[in-house]
């Protein structure tokens, strides 16, 4: 009775335990039957859902295929994978909340089973990716934008140099202007667009070297097309620094102005620089402990040295050329021909953005690896490619083995303990059933503390609270600090110089002894590799085996910081962009006013007007500025333009704020909704 007593009294901890992980949770916990119904939830699931409580949340949502899911098909898909392969990771789907309004969620789920492996229900996590899915559209948007303003300039040559002066990029414009395709140019040196005397007096590099020095160099001079023949240009060639002012290369913007010059009708104007639109990523490519390759149709096209070590590989030539399955046995565990699957994985890859999967790898000495593999689709040169990201987990897969091991004799002793508690079950019948019901529960319980420790997708750890020192750690903690087991374990978090701040761990401590939980506090740490990674640390005090010790559940938010920070400097380049464009960039509804949803810096040059006069309750009309001999037809190109889907270009005069007469040449677009309607309309 004494033993019965422990017993229900671990249970009890074991229970208090879960249910504090239970509801204190950042991302929402369940269970559902098969059939698709709640049998439990969190609070933070029916906060992601829009409901009050978890019971009302239970109680609305009797059929969650037809009632949550917007694409009720993504509700068989779900529970087809967890029948045939017992969880599912990262499910991503669109769902409906209590208001009606449609979120982005990510799911985590396994199924549970009985001793005779038959289903009994699901289990899972959820996780509110709206902001993220949202943040990475608002990027997208942008930076297509950019593209195709680009793409748009015809009468520019918009193309880039590298440091040295050797042709990297070529747009439309240029082939129209210097007759060269470009594969005919890329790779060539500018001076093949200079006369002999000019070289001769070394102008290419005294045009760089200017550039380099005072960040910009503009001159006219005759130029040379493809086919030899002389051209009057104006040509702006402009330095691009990155942050830390390293020199990544030049932009060059040449406009064809041979019959300006001829009819001595010259229109004075400069061309501003367009800046590049992302920064080059090559240091941090060079330098990353991660294996990072680049494939084409052809296979292997570019790695980094981390990629030759991972492989065992002297050089570059040992790897490009080569496809991806001639790294691998020629079989995968599954008995599946390597070529066959890479081949679906690039696939999936190209058409979702994004593929995650384990593979089998094999070194060209021919000794094997596990590893995890990060497939994203992307261009080169215009043409579809992939970027791999392979992450060595020998020590992870050894790690689990182990585990399963220790879990096989752990069993081995239970059934061995079992058979020779049977001898005295005769005249300890009652007793014995009593703590067989006691030892069900108290399994049960540590099997779901087990299973929410172990399966979260979070970091999760415990310390003690009296000096903070590491008693237990997940596989998630341990692969985002980068330490194994060991080297963490004993250790406090001041010894492993985890926190960026010590002062803000002072006060995290102080808060969390002031009202014993905190909840989705934002820290900067430090991992083994010496980064430096933003988390959303929440902890609370809980009670384990009469010793006080810190739960806590990390989620690293690092890569969403950098993506709201790319997003905020893509916004400004744009703006750049905007701002030193000749001219005047703009976005106009499409109404008889010509009403401005955006006009560039520009405007105050070309018509006298601020950008501001062209917004609020004051405004004035565009509309009012063009010429009225001239509005007709100007109506009439934008309406031709638009019903053809074409880009149109229209001359016309405009009166300035000071009633001077402007000829103006004007380009643009229609810009369509996903209905085909047309929305608005932008050019300069």
């Amino acid at each position: 009775m004494i033993n019965s007593q422990k017993s229900l009294e671990t249970l009890q901890q074991m229970e208090d335990k879960y249910h504090s992980i239970f509801e204190n949770k950042v991302v929402g916990i369940y269970q559902t039957t098969l059939e698709g119904c709640y049998i439990s939830a969190n609070a933070t699931l029916a906060h992601i859902y829009g409901y009050d409580s978890s019971t009302e949340m239970i109680a609305a949502l009797a059929d969650i295929k037809h009632q949550l899911y917007v694409n009720s098909q993504r509700r068989e898909e779900f529970a087809e994978i967890l029948r045939e392969k017992g969880e599912v990771s990262e499910f991503e789907s669109q769902i409906y909340r209590k208001d009606g309004t449609i979120i982005w969620i990510t799911e985590n789920a396994w199924v549970v089973r009985d001793e005779r492996e038959n289903l009994l229900y699901y289990e899972g996590f959820v996780e509110d990716i709206t902001r993220r899915k949202q943040t990475e559209a608002a990027l997208q948007e942008i930076q297509e934008r950019q593209r195709l303003l680009i793409e748009s300039v015809q009468d520019y040559a918009i193309f880039m140099l590298d440091s040295d002066g050797y042709v990297v990029s070529w747009n439309s414009g240029a082939e129209r202007i210097y007759k060269y395709q470009s594969e005919q140019v890329i790779g060539k040196h500018l001076s093949i667009f200079y006369t002999q005397k000019d070289i001769k007096n070394n102008l290419p590099e005294q045009e760089l070297k200017i550039a380099r020095e005072q960040g910009k160099f503009m001159i006219e001079n005759i130029c040379l097309r493809q086919d030899k023949t002389q051209f009057w240009a104006n040509v702006i060639t402009t330095a691009l620094y990155d942050e830390n002012q390293e020199l990544h290369g030049f932009s060059q913007v040449t406009r064809d102005i041979t019959e300006s010059k001829q009819a001595i009708a010259i229109q004075t104007g400069l061309i501003a620089t367009i800046q590049a639109s992302e920064k080059k990523f090559r240091d941090l490519y060079e330098h990353t402990q991660d294996a990072v390759l680049f494939i084409n149709e052809r296979g292997f096209i570019d790695c980094n040295s981390a990629a030759l070590k991972l492989f065992g590989c002297t050089n570059k030539l040992d790897l490009c050329g080569k496809q991806p399955w001639e790294f691998s046995p020629l079989k995968q565990p599954e008995e599946e021909y390597s070529s066959i699957i890479f081949q679906g994985y690039l696939e999936i890859a190209l058409h979702r953005g994004i593929s995650r999967f384990n593979w089998r790898y094999k070194r060209l000495d021919g000794s094997e690896f596990p590893a995890e593999v990060f497939l994203s689709s992307m261009k080169f040169d215009g043409r579809s490619g992939w970027q791999a990201v392979v992450l060595d987990i020998s020590h992870r897969v050894l790690a689990q083995e182990t585990l399963k091991q220790a879990n096989e004799e752990l069993e081995k002793r239970v059934k061995k303990r079992t058979v020779e508690l049977q001898e005295v079950v005769e005249r300890l019948q009652k007793e014995i059933s009593e703590r067989q019901q006691v030892e069900a529960k108290l399994r049960l319980s540590e099997e779901k503390f087990s299973k929410a420790f172990r399966c979260s997708p979070d970091p999760i750890g415990i310390t003690t609270f009296e000096d903070g020192r590491f008693i237990e750690v997940n596989d998630g903690f341990l692969e985002i600090m980068g330490y194994c087991r060991e080297e963490i374990i004993g250790l406090t978090a001041e010894e492993l110089n985890i926190w960026l701040y010590p002062e803000q761990r002072i006060r995290f401590r102080q808060n969390l002894q002031q009202q014993g939980v905190v909840q989705n506090q934002e820290y900067e740490f430090r991992v083994k590799s010496g980064a430096i990674r933003v988390w959303l640390l929440s902890a609370e005090i809980i009670d384990l085996g009469n010793q006080l010790c810190v739960l806590s559940i990390i989620r690293d938010i690092t890569e969403r910081k950098r993506a709201e920070e790319a997003l905020r400097e893509s916004k400004r380049k744009l703006a750049t962009l905007m701002s030193n464009l000749p001219g005047m960039a703009y976005r106009f509804r499409n109404d008889l006013h010509r009403s401005v949803e955006f006009v560039s810096d520009g405007c105050y040059l070309l018509t006298g007007y601020q950008a501001k006069d062209f917004l609020g309750s004051q405004k004035v009309f565009l509309s009012q500025l063009i010429h009225r001999e001239d509005r007709q037809r100007l109506w009439n190109a934008i309406r031709f333009a638009v019903q053809e889907n074409k880009h149109y270009q229209v001359v016309y005069r405009i009166t300035t704020k000071n009633q001077r007469i402007k000829w103006v040449w004007e380009q643009g677009v229609g810009v369509f909704s996903e209905l085909g309607e047309l929305i608005a309309l932008e050019g300069f």
